[in-house]
């Protein structure tokens, strides 16, 4: 994505590594990757969360990332370490960080299976649609079959250019929706309170 942040479906989070919310135990120690690594991205541990992010971090301090978050206490996502780089550093306008990403992203853990949306989220996310096609965005599409939203937002970050992309462009399937086009940026700010909260 070069210089840009992605927001999925307008929940916050990159689509592509499946980031998602979880609980700090503050009692919890804290894990480190510490030392130099002694390998690039190959095949990671099964079965702990953990020791997948231990590795992705390492990986990602050997393509030059010195300043790679350890995983943050308590959250057992084994991706609490990229999202902080990406939602907290800003590192998703980097592009030394993309490309170490890109290399590197191989070694986390499988995202957890989603919930399937529930039926106050589907109405949500169809009112949405039909809201952000009214306000002109025809191509807007309604969620996929299985309830899902088939579109992401696409930011520029804080080095961003806007216009890299098209306004609106179809990618395998999925709606990409530049935020940066004052006619996109204005059907969001109108239909957003469609859109359904976090648990409903």
């Amino acid at each position: 994505m070069g210089r840009w942040t992605m927001a999925v479906a307008a929940v916050g989070a990159a689509a592509a590594l499946g980031l998602g919310a979880c609980t700090a135990d503050p009692g919890q120690q804290v894990a480190t990757a510490g030392g130099t690594p002694t390998s690039t991205a190959t095949a990671a541990p099964g079965g702990d969360p953990l020791a997948h992010e231990l590795r992705f971090v390492a990986c990602m301090r050997q393509q030059g990332i010195a300043d790679m978050p350890d995983p943050v206490p308590g959250d057992t996502s084994g991706r609490s370490a990229v999202r902080y780089a990406l939602d907290v550093m800003g590192k998703g306008s980097d592009d030394t960080f993309q490309t170490a990403l890109d290399k590197c992203v191989s070694l986390l853990p499988p995202p957890p299976p989603e919930e399937p949306p529930t039926t106050g989220q589907l109405q949500g996310y169809l009112a949405f649609a039909q809201c952000m096609r009214r306000q002109g965005i025809e191509e807007f599409p309604d969620p996929s079959p299985d309830g899902r939203p088939r579109y992401i937002f696409l930011v520029p970050g804080p080095n961003g250019t806007p216009g890299t992309i098209a306004e609106v462009q179809n990618i395998d399937g999925i709606v990409a929706l530049n935020l940066s086009s004052p006619a996109i940026a204005a059907a969001f700010e109108v239909c957003k309170s469609t859109l359904p909260t976090e648990g409903n």
